[in-house]
């Protein structure tokens, strides 16, 4: 586990004062316009303690979001809303919706090759001494298909849109996406950064990549309370929202390491989570090391492989997307080698720290375009420290 950064979590001021209401009218759902998607999370961590609250308000009840203490997803028009907010005992996030792009079909592939993102990291001239056997990556996406690629690897799952149900990807981009970090190294197919990492599938899209803000919050908390060691984040979000904010800061301060994508925002500012500070953000390059032109600027940690990226698909087949949801895996495979690396342990201390990794990456990587940092490349490429460690 990597060690606590001092990352402090957001800290929402709520109004004080509670507005009554009945019981028998805020079981009355025929006048909710149904217009304002909440999250309703209780101030007080006892289990139930925001269904007690919520029966004082019109509202229809989506979901419970059931790792956190007490939250809950519900629906409230505009009067009802304003009262939740004027409420102490609570904390009231807005929800939204989140859309990645659909992978193009995919091909078998007859015999098994090291893609050109994974070569460029130098990934591959780090396995004799490191495949990142043992280190905990989630990849909160669309779940993770039992591809022959994969499914060695997958350790657990978790589905936040439906609890019930397996984490199995029926879109594609997470299975591509995990490929990119994990794909085995078995003789067919390809082979991802970090062949020998536990993967944990925490699917928050559904069928067709669409989901909620909530159950990507639901995602994260499972991932904070089962103690991952590493979050692959290749989702964007257009605006700072409160409620993602809240999640990202508990999990840094849970000592997780997350890496975000910077957004395919065609050279407009970087996107959520990617602009948290403490979220490593990447950007996208292709095989020549130019700035890929969908790739966002500003907030950037370091860029990465991701135009014509070659990884698994659904069907135990595989197939070529583009954009920084396939930089940020490079990355986090990287950190997962370095992760399973004691070498890495700059100070002999035992455990590899979140500083650490980042400055054993900003040392040993390839300063792209202007000299010195840039809000396009970064500190630069990424690419695992196969010199000296130490």
């Amino acid at each position: 586990m990597v060690k606590l950064r001092g990352i402090l979590a957001l800290l929402l001021a709520v109004v004080v004062g509670i507005i009554p209401f009945s019981v028998a009218a805020a079981n009355d759902l025929s006048s909710i316009s149904q217009n304002n998607r909440v999250v309703v999370v209780s101030k007080i961590a006892n289990e139930n303690e925001t269904n007690v609250v919520l029966k004082k308000y019109k509202h229809k009840k989506i979901k419970s979001l059931t790792n956190f203490k007490s939250a809950e997803v519900v629906l409230v028009d505009d009067l009802e809303l304003a009262k939740l907010r004027n409420d102490n005992s609570i904390q009231v996030f807005e929800d939204a919706s989140i859309k990645v792009s659909k992978p193009k079909e995919g091909k078998q592939i007859k015999e098994q090759q090291i893609p050109w993102g994974v070569s460029r990291v130098e990934a591959d001239k780090a396995w004799v001494n490191t495949t990142g056997k043992g280190v905990k990556v989630a990849v909160v996406d669309s779940g993770i298909s039992k591809h022959k690629d994969l499914r060695d690897n997958i350790k657990g799952e978790f589905n936040a849109i439906d609890p019930k149900k397996s984490a199995i990807d029926d879109f594609g981009h997470g299975t591509h996406v995990a490929g990119i970090i994990a794909a085995k190294d078995n003789k067919i197919g390809v082979v991802g950064v970090a062949p020998d990492v536990d993967l944990y599938a925490v699917k928050v899209l559904d069928a067709m990549g669409a989901g909620y803000l909530s159950d990507l919050a639901e995602g994260i908390e499972w991932c904070i309370n089962n103690e991952i060691q590493l979050i692959n984040l290749s989702v964007e979000l257009q605006k700072d929202y409160p409620l993602l904010s809240y999640t990202i800061n508990r999990a840094l301060s849970a000592d997780i390491i997350v890496v975000a994508a910077a957004g395919n925002t065609f050279g407009k500012s970087v996107t959520y989570p990617a602009a948290y500070e403490g979220v490593i953000s990447v950007s996208a390059i292709d095989t020549n090391n130019n700035i890929a032109n969908f790739s966002a600027v500003g907030k950037i940690d370091f860029c990465a492989p991701g135009v014509d990226v070659y990884s698994t698909h659904l069907g135990n087949n595989y197939t070529i997307m583009s954009g920084t949801s396939m930089a940020a895996p490079h990355v986090s495979g990287v950190i997962a080698l370095m992760l399973a690396d004691l070498r890495n342990d700059t100070n002999n201390d035992g455990v590899i720290s979140f500083l650490e990794v980042m400055d054993i990456m900003l040392c040993n990587s390839v300063d792209i375009g202007t000299i010195g940092y840039d809000g396009i490349f970064g500190k630069g490429l990424v690419k695992y420290p196969n010199k000296s460690l130490n």
